[in-house]
């Protein structure tokens, strides 16, 4: 088949198709508006929709009963409303980092606490691009006017001690920072 045939029978299928979805729209009615329906009529057909239901004639089912209620209550005593924990200051959800890390069995190496969450997460991103898994845990220091929050970056979780000292050593050395083994609470 030449090129011009192949022009011609492509363009002839393309028309039919357009034809097929075109067409049956020229022929279908215009469709007709819907009266308004002011709040009585509403209600005079929900009403009849309701009889005719088989709706009506079915039971409720049963919600379970539910103690999310008392578990909601039970979490405004350990959390504030800023959403730290009471006992440690900690934002919740976050890991808790230990300024003592003696008797700890998780450990962290803390590198920085900033006021600012935005310097944080600055030098959060060089020890993550060194290859290290660097995290940030905000606290609320309690009693300071105003509220103080530290956003403190560590790296961790670490099982050993001596562990711990080696990475301290290694991040201290390698970020120039003052770094320190705190004990860590995931």
């Amino acid at each position: 088949m030449d090129e011009r045939n192949r022009y011609r029978l492509i363009g002839g299928i393309f028309m039919l198709a357009l034809g097929a979805i075109f067409l049956p729209m020229l022929f279908d009615p215009a469709p007709t508006p819907q009266p308004a329906m002011d709040g009585q009529a509403i209600a005079e057909e929900a009403a009849r929709l309701h009889q005719m239901s088989d709706i009506a004639d079915m039971p409720m089912p049963q919600i379970p009963p539910s103690d999310i209620q008392e578990r909601v209550a039970a979490l405004g005593e350990v959390v504030d409303d800023a959403g730290f924990l009471v006992a440690s200051g900690t934002r919740l959800g976050e890991p808790q980092l230990l300024p003592t890390a003696e008797d700890a069995d998780v450990f962290a190496v803390q590198l920085g606490s900033f006021r600012e969450e935005a310097n944080a997460r600055e030098l959060r991103a060089k020890v993550r691009e060194s290859g290290f898994e660097a995290f940030i845990s905000a606290v609320r220091k309690n009693g300071s006017q105003p509220v103080e929050i530290r956003h403190r970056v560590a790296v961790g979780p670490i099982l050993e001690r001596d562990q711990a000292d080696a990475l301290r050593k290694q991040l201290a050395d390698t970020f120039a920072l003052e770094a320190l083994v705190v004990g860590m609470q995931p």
